[in-house]
């Protein structure tokens, strides 16, 4: 057993307890949450959480962040702080976290309540035109890939920066472009930014093969945490470029997390 804490769920009557395996320190985790009506138990399983961060630790529930009847908590850790140790490559699971004070949500659920659907992730959408398109960019910072804004995995820095494009010390003028071996029809477009709190797009534009343009002056929502959508008339182009036109002050290696194309009509 590595890290351990317990937390009283007051409205529940519960003692949650937070467990994690943390030998060796390079390698992946497993977490666990127990409960318990005694602090002395017994205890039993309520979850098993196998490769959890997937470097978790110090899972801990801060008890002023617990609801009224006790079911949604806030589960605070930290994760993946030996990237590449011993050549061993982390990926961030779930979403959001990084070495860092993290929080996610938590309902707990009890007997015969059934679980709420995940929500769905639009990248990921079979439908998705980007994912099989070819892809360039104006530049690329060691270690990224231009492939990982059209993976379906809306991550990069601090976790898996594979999973996201990049640029070498852009900012303006920066760009992306997907093309196709046959022309695709397309009427919607969603952006989203980098996970890091330094890079934002707050502004750019869309052309297409076609010779139109689509201008757009909404930021990208910082830290990748909502995509921008973007709705058009229908349009038929066999490659579309976007390139950034404005950013937020500062933004060392402005890029993209994910971008995606659908044709909804």
């Amino acid at each position: 057993m590595g890290c351990v804490t317990v937390t009283y769920d007051a409205p529940l009557r519960k003692y949650l307890m937070c467990v994690t395996d943390g030998w060796p320190t390079c390698a992946k985790m497993n977490s666990y949450i127990l409960e318990a009506d005694e602090l002395t138990g017994p205890w039993r399983l309520v979850v098993y959480m196998r490769n959890f961060g997937e470097q978790g630790y110090f899972l801990n529930f801060p008890s002023k962040f617990i609801s009224k009847d006790g079911k949604n908590l806030w589960l605070c850790y930290s994760t993946n702080f030996s990237q590449g140790w011993n050549n061993v490559v982390l990926k961030v699971d779930p979403p959001g976290g990084r070495y860092g004070l993290c929080l996610h949500k938590v309902r707990l659920l009890l007997a015969g309540e059934k679980a709420p659907r995940p929500p769905r992730n639009p990248f990921k959408d079979a439908r998705n035109l980007a994912r099989r398109a070819h892809v360039e960019v104006s530049s690329l910072y060691k270690g990224y890939r231009a492939e990982g804004a059209v993976d379906g995995v809306p991550g990069g820095f601090p976790g898996d920066i594979r999973a996201e494009w990049a640029s070498a010390g852009e900012g303006i003028g920066a760009w992306i472009r997907l093309e196709w071996d046959e022309p695709q029809k397309a009427n919607r477009i969603l952006l989203a930014d980098r996970p890091n709190t330094l890079d934002q797009v707050t502004g750019g534009r869309l052309s297409f093969s076609d010779g139109s343009n689509v201008e757009i002056r909404t930021p990208l929502p910082d830290r990748a945490l909502k995509a921008l959508e973007i709705v058009f008339p229908p349009k038929k182009a066999t490659w579309i470029k976007f390139t950034v036109r404005k950013v937020k002050p500062g933004s060392p290696n402005i890029g993209l997390s994910e971008i995606a194309v659908f044709a909804d009509r």
